[in-house]
């Protein structure tokens, strides 16, 4: 019996799923730091809680990357290069808004974000692969069946 894994066209397309779904989320995240409105202004004070300076600027450039980034996955360019820097900022976010692993909530965000991270982690070394605007060969050394 062939296993869905085992078929080329699921080989080909899951992970252009899987960087589609990685988008939604910094996408919808971005929705929520659209500037001048009222969760943009939620979201700064949420950043000046937790002590980062330039609190407005801050949230305005994490709005810049969440676009840029999230349309950067989703159209397969400059996708190892986004994956990366959009895994430096969870890796921040997650440090920031989410080390209180005392608080129920908190773990559960911060697992999230653990898994948001380990996905970019993945897209920033082996690509787009499939369905992008920029081919993505794999970094020399690395092959496809290792």
């Amino acid at each position: 019996m062939t296993l869905p894994h085992q078929i080329r066209m699921y080989e080909n397309w899951a992970p252009v799923v899987g960087r589609l779904l990685l988008a939604v989320a910094f996408l919808i995240g971005a929705a929520f730091k659209i500037p001048g409105t009222e969760s943009f202004a939620a979201e700064v004070a949420m950043t000046a809680a937790v002590g980062v300076p330039f609190a407005t600027v801050a949230v305005f450039l994490a709005f810049i990357l969440e676009v840029a980034g999230g349309v950067a996955l989703v159209i397969g360019w400059k996708t190892r290069l986004m994956a990366f820097l959009l895994m430096l900022f969870t890796v921040l976010l997650t440090a920031l808004f989410h080390s209180n692993l005392s608080d129920p909530m908190q773990i559960g965000q911060f697992v999230s974000h653990l898994s948001l991270i380990g996905g970019l982690l993945y897209v920033s070394v082996y690509g787009a692969q499939h369905a992008a605007v920029q081919a993505c060969p794999l970094p020399e050394g690395l092959s496809k069946t290792s």
